[in-house]
């Protein structure tokens, strides 16, 4: 019997470190995600309101927020 295959997600990495978001992205696309970057708060806000993502990672220090 074959294991069921996780879902893919739609997530969303929100970091102004853009070479530590692009890292992260890349990991997690290997897994099959589809995986977007912000490089500050107002991108990820404006995203955000044009997509659902079903998980996202955001550094709390961010600027233009």
């Amino acid at each position: 019997m074959e294991k069921p295959t996780p879902p893919h997600l739609t997530i969303l990495v929100v970091d102004d470190e853009t070479s530590f978001a692009n890292a992260l992205a890349a990991l997690l696309g290997r897994d099959g995600h589809k995986v977007e970057t912000a490089d500050n708060g107002k991108a990820a806000l404006k995203q955000i309101h044009t997509r659902p993502y079903d998980l996202i990672l955001c550094d709390l220090r961010l600027p233009e927020v």
